[in-house]
């Protein structure tokens, strides 16, 4: 049984009509239909009474009614309890640029503060720069250094890069690699705005490294378990790279400092928040505090 089973059932016995009923809480209404069928089968009774133009509840309904209505009213009593909670409690508002180097951030944060609330969301530099002034945020993270003299500087990440080598490929065996091992190979990468830097490190360096775009990162995560090509594995990526089977990741000890994705991380008024998110930022590999 679901929550959304017991909204659906309290909502056909008030209306006492499918298609209103349907209409209020926004489904269709054979969806609904199934779904109350659904409940009236996990309790093995009938909850309604019906013939082809109506439908009412029965005793055995109005006895569940009268305790799903406390269930609910339970829930929204809860509901508006946890509402007030948060008011009270301070929430930390990080946004960025770069969404995956910010998730990587913030579940290094959480790990260490679980008790504190966080709101985290991609957003432009121009939002950035208007959430940090209003103090609408607490701290953001740009993909290039700020010269805004109302920002306060505090640090830069820089990724550390891997490669993520299929068993089959000979570069395997190796315990790491460097930039001159990738010529000859396939390398799956998303066209961002670092594709054509890299492009013009590797015609400038002669290293015959084929890149093969892929739009977006959402469609690279789906091609790379099916193909036998290398791929770049960031350390915010990490982890979901160590689920691909068949595959072995290498650090890659010589990736040009000029090409790594980099966020830099700035506040502009300072709170125990602020504090807090900084402070713990310092343990996080890659990333240097002014």
């Amino acid at each position: 049984m679901e929550f959304k089973q017991l909204e659906h059932f309290k909502a056909v016995a008030e209306t006492e009509n499918m298609s209103q009923a349907a209409e209020q809480i926004y489904i269709t209404q054979s969806a609904l239909s199934k779904s109350i069928a659904k409940l009236e089968n996990e309790f093995g009774i009938q909850l309604f009474d019906r013939n082809k133009n109506s439908i009412r509840l029965n005793e055995n309904g109005e006895l569940v009614l009268e305790e799903v209505t406390m269930i609910l009213n339970q829930v929204e009593s809860l509901k508006r309890t946890v509402r007030e909670c948060r008011k009270k409690t301070p929430t930390l508002r990080i946004w960025g640029t770069n969404l995956y180097h910010l998730r990587y951030f913030m579940s290094q944060f959480s790990s260490i503060y679980p008790e504190v609330l966080t709101d985290i969301r991609e957003a432009s530099e121009a939002s950035l720069l208007h959430g940090l002034h209003t103090g609408m945020i607490t701290a953001g993270t740009f993909d290039r250094p700020q010269s805004d003299p109302g920002l306060v500087y505090d640090g830069c990440f820089a990724d550390i890069l891997y490669v993520s080598c299929p068993l089959s490929n000979p570069l395997s065996q190796k315990s790491s690699l460097t930039m001159i091992d990738l010529d000859g190979q396939q390398l799956l990468r998303p066209a961002d705005s670092g594709y054509r830097a890299l492009q013009t490190y590797l015609r400038h360096h002669n290293i015959h490294l084929q890149l093969i775009p892929i739009s977006d990162y959402l469609m690279f995560r789906e091609q790379l378990p099916r193909t036998d090509s290398l791929a770049f594995a960031s350390q915010a990526t990490l982890e979901w790279h160590k689920t691909l089977k068949g595959r072995k990741l290498l650090p890659l000890t010589d990736y040009p400092e000029q090409l790594r994705a980099s966020s830099y991380v700035y506040h502009c008024q300072s709170s125990p928040q602020v504090l807090l998110f900084t402070g713990s930022l310092k343990n996080i590999p890659g990333f240097t505090p002014v």
